[in-house]
C-alpha cells in the first residue's frame, strides 16, 4: 500500500515488489475493487523538447 501514495505504473510496483507483473496487477484489482486506490489512464505530455535542444543533442552525440 505505502508504494500507491503517489503515481506509479504496474511495471514501476511490481519491480519495488519483485513479484511478477501479472500477479501485482491482480493485487491491484483487488485493491481497486475495494476502494482503496485510484486508477488512472497516463497524462498526456505537456510538450516536448524545442528543435534546438534536439539538435544540441544530435550534436553532441556525433561529437563522441
Amino acid at each position: 500500500m505505502g508504494l500507491c501514495q503517489r503515481p506509479m505504473s504496474v511495471a514501476e510496483i511490481s519491480a519495488h515488489l519483485d513479484l511478477p507483473v501479472g500477479i501485482v496487477r491482480v493485487l491491484l484489482g483487488d485493491l481497486l475493487d475495494g476502494g482503496l486506490i485510484l486508477a488512472r489512464g497516463p497524462q498526456p505530455a505537456v510538450a516536448g523538447p524545442s528543435e534546438r535542444i534536439l539538435r544540441a543533442v544530435i550534436n553532441g552525440i556525433r561529437a563522441l
